[in-house]
């Protein structure tokens, strides 16, 4: 049976990006170093290992990808010996393909920055379990990788789990979960920090408390920025503002982000830029149009008007992702699509997953999607961590037994 093994060339190229060191939270360990004699220099205690499978049958599937995909540095971990041989016993279920994507991006954005010579704290969400709601059954647990989709039917709790976990950070989003009755809210969450910490919320009536590490404390003093896009207030005239409306952003920081997008050289928008509007006389009036560039149609499009719902959407979460990588850089982010979502188009998936995937994203991602929307028989979740919520308050619950592991 034929094996997909990385070149020489890209198990270099794996090694290098991951700084030398085990990609495995916590671990850190060098690969490499001087040898036993001055002359010696010892590379081999690394491994480059392979996230979906090299072979058919082998540990996590293949997830769809070709030959050529399986050899791409894109499938490669790199681990020490111990941890390399760790994600593959029970045939890798406790080490799922999103999970280990997870692992490499945050690892690989802890190297980039240094690099650059920043030391900031880069944190992902790793887990988030469900301990009481009043919506699911008892122990509900979520798995989160660096992408992450939850969808199911309206009503299902879907939007529910976001602020819960918005909530862990910000007190004013757990105002509406506070009732009047003694009903239960226990929400514990796993973050990788890069050391793992471990964070508890309890709601019980009107009471709060907060915990680290088993410790109650007033509130969670963890730095953790998350961004919530909502959909685009075409009654706001002008267009810088109704785009800070829309990221919950101040108006003057706009022109920054959109020169962010501009940079980015994966963005599917281009030469984003603003012009003053002008009346039917050609005066000049105070208000500023967006105009940009969509790859795959004709250029200088008007944000009102030109575009589609597919590319004004596309719009948004250009801005929105461009402000989640530069919030990324210096503090732990997570950029939440949720009401924003509304045009799904063939690779969707895909095309998201190659962008937020990209080691220039150093962001956590947690998209929510209502079921009706997906053409489950032709999606490819490359990358995506998949949760679904079934059934019907407060008996709701979830799985993740949904995943790319076709061979």
């Amino acid at each position: 049976m034929a094996r997909e093994n990385f070149t020489a060339k890209v198990r270099n190229q794996i090694e290098k990006s991951a700084g030398h060191q085990c990609s495995f939270p916590g671990c850190n360990r060098r690969t490499n170093g001087p040898g036993p004699a001055k002359t010696e220099y010892i590379s081999a205690s690394g491994y480059a290992a392979h996230i979906y499978s090299a072979s058919k049958g082998g540990p996590r599937g293949q997830g769809g990808l070709d030959s050529t995909e399986l050899k791409m540095a894109e499938n490669g971990i790199w681990l020490c010996g111990n941890h390399a041989k760790l994600i593959d016993n029970c045939n890798g279920e406790r080490y799922p393909s999103e999970t280990l994507h997870s692992y490499k991006a945050l690892h690989e954005a802890r190297v980039l920055l240094e690099h650059e010579g920043l030391y900031p704290p880069v944190g992902w969400i790793h887990e988030v379990s469900l301990i009481q709601s009043p919506l699911f059954h008892a122990r509900q647990t979520l798995q989160l990788s660096k992408l992450n989709l939850i969808y199911g039917k309206n009503g299902t709790g879907k939007t529910a789990i976001i602020e819960w976990i918005q909530s862990l950070f910000d007190c004013e989003k757990i105002e509406r979960w506070i009732p009047a009755d003694k009903s239960m809210l226990n929400l514990q969450m796993t973050l990788l920090n890069p050391a793992i910490q471990h964070l508890e919320m309890r709601v019980e009536g009107k009471e709060i408390k907060y915990f680290i590490g088993g410790n109650q404390i007033p509130f969670v003093p963890i730095g953790f920025r998350i961004f919530k896009p909502t959909p685009f207030d075409y009654s706001i005239v002008d267009d810088s503002e109704m785009i800070a409306k829309a990221l919950g952003l101040p108006i003057p920081t706009i022109d920054a982000l959109i020169e962010e997008v501009n940079r980015f050289p994966h963005a599917k928008a281009k030469n984003l830029r603003f012009e003053f509007d002008t009346d039917d006389e050609g005066n000049t009036l105070k208000e500023r149009v967006l105009f940009a560039d969509i790859i795959g149609t004709r250029p200088n499009l008007v944000l009102r008007g030109n575009l589609s719902g597919s590319e004004t959407e596309n719009i948004l979460l250009e801005l929105a992702t461009a402000a989640a990588r530069l919030s990324g850089k210096y503090c732990p982010t997570l950029l939440i699509l949720d009401e924003c979502i509304r045009c799904i188009f063939d690779g969707f998936f895909d095309f998201y997953s190659n962008h937020l995937l990209n080691p220039l994203n150093q962001f956590q991602t947690l998209m929510c999607i209502p079921e009706y929307r997906l053409d489950l028989d032709n999606v490819r979740w490359n990358g995506w961590q998949v949760i679904r919520t079934h059934g019907t308050p407060p008996n709701a619950s979830l799985s993740q037994d949904l995943r790319t592991t076709q061979t």
